[in-house]
């Protein structure tokens, strides 16, 4: 027999009976009827599924309940969960227990910590070493190697399916997104031709976790391999790192850096900012419940993406991608 009981005081209220019934079948999977659930609270973090820490027999764990069609987001619960197990082995990330590729539920060890990195422009920790540990951390799982891999052409590809998921539900796009899109066909003939790795696609602060001792990232859902100034682009974009800050990132990645590389992260984090735009655009379209502001989202990082351009004719102004893109555009 199921046993059942959760001590949450008035936080019981904010749980629907959907979610405690969801909770329940999720666990019992994993540990057998008969098991008990002393506590259930919910994580308020989070924008694509329902997250909760929940104590059951005595052991705390992270419980997740997934999305319904991730796909509209991109997300690929297979590989998701492929990468999660991949990248748990080298315990950067709390062990999985038990996941479900068609639901997206998933159990995991709950890490007792605080956030890590920058958040609201001030850094939790110190600023130095806690880049240090991040880029550790993001080498360690670039370097990993798996037959997952594919020939996506990332991160292009997530930007074409967000623009075709824009006109699909007949969002009323920037008035100026043709020049935006125009710039990046010409940083896509630019761009280096360099391997792909393994990459998070999702670093904010929220999404590390550091016990005292040990970081930890969570959160794979957009993990993809991709060019790896990709995912330190996401790293200065999500927590807005200033330029100083990105050449610091650059230096613990190298041991150093080159202007190419400099004008590389920049054009990623275009990308990177281009990306999320589109994908507030369309969660503001779309969403029933409005978790977050997505429009003043979008307009934060597509500003960043016009941001990056004006850095980038700063710094090599009369460059050939640049030049035609200026005349073509208009700016």
């Amino acid at each position: 027999m199921f046993i059942l009981a959760i001590f949450l005081g008035f936080a019981r209220e904010l749980l629907s009976t959907d979610d405690v019934t969801a909770i329940q079948k999720i666990v019992q999977h994993s540990y057998g009827e008969n098991v008990c659930i002393s506590s259930i609270a919910p994580i308020n973090a989070g924008l694509t599924n329902r997250n909760y820490k929940v104590i059951v027999n005595n052991e705390t764990l992270f419980v997740r309940i997934g999305r319904e069609n991730p796909a509209v987001l991109g997300i690929d619960r297979t590989k998701e969960f492929a990468i999660y197990r991949l990248v748990q082995n080298e315990q950067i990330t709390p062990a999985l227990i038990d996941s479900d590729t068609s639901s997206g539920n998933m159990i995991a060890r709950y890490i007792t910590g605080t956030h890590f990195g920058k958040i609201h422009g001030e850094w939790l920790y110190d600023k130095e070493s806690s880049l240090q540990k991040i880029v550790a951390l993001i080498k360690t799982y670039h370097a990993l190697e798996s037959p997952l891999q594919t020939e996506v052409d990332f991160p292009f590809s997530i930007i074409e399916h967000y623009l075709e998921q824009a006109r699909e539900l007949s969002v009323n796009l920037p008035s100026n997104i043709d020049i935006a899109l125009s710039i990046i066909q010409n940083i896509k003939s630019y761009l280096p031709t360099i391997s792909k790795v393994l990459c998070h696609q999702d670093l904010f602060a929220d999404n590390f976790i550091y016990d005292g001792s040990d970081l930890y990232l969570v959160d794979w859902e957009f993990a993809e391999w991709s060019d790896p100034f990709y995912d330190l682009a996401s790293l200065c974009i999500e927590q807005e790192y200033e330029p100083e800050e990105k050449e610091m990132v650059l230096t613990y990645y190298f041991g150093g850096f080159s202007q190419e590389q400099r004008i590389h992260l920049e054009m990623m984090c275009m990308l990177y900012s281009m990306r999320a735009a589109l994908w507030a655009l369309n969660q503001d379209h779309s969403s029933r419940e409005k978790q977050m502001d997505f429009k003043s989202l979008f307009e934060l990082h597509y500003q960043n993406f016009f941001r990056s351009y004006t850095w980038l004719k700063q710094t090599i102004g009369d460059m050939d991608f640049l030049q035609k893109r200026a005349s073509l555009a208009g700016l």
